[in-house]
């Protein structure tokens, strides 16, 4: 069994205090939406920069941890549930703000 420990703690460094959540009924629920329950991650993280995101996605990459993306709150959808136990949720609830547009890029 792999040990995530080394991961978390490079989250809680990226993300600050109380951005990252592992206890057991926050993973249960970020693991679901309104119809059905996905598998609990290792951690939901709530990045509060691109910069934060940035770091988290690159660490979870580099560990072989997926990375279910969620905007919002619940969802019909599934798109974010996760369909594996090495994974993060990440809440990007706090990424509110338009930084810069580019109509050239769309």
């Amino acid at each position: 069994m792999t040990d995530f420990s080394p991961l978390i703690a490079d989250l809680h460094r990226f993300c600050g205090p109380g951005a990252v959540l592992t206890d057991d009924e926050s993973r249960a629920f970020f693991s679901q939406d309104v119809y059905r329950i996905g598998l609990k991650p290792l951690a939901v993280v709530r990045p509060g920069s691109v910069l934060a995101l940035t770091q988290v996605v690159a660490a979870a990459i580099a560990k072989g941890v997926a990375v279910f993306p969620r905007g919002g709150c619940i969802s019909y959808t599934d798109a974010y549930l996760p369909t594996t136990e090495s994974a993060l949720v990440l809440d990007l609830r706090g990424l509110n703000r338009i930084l810069t547009t580019n109509a050239q890029d769309m």
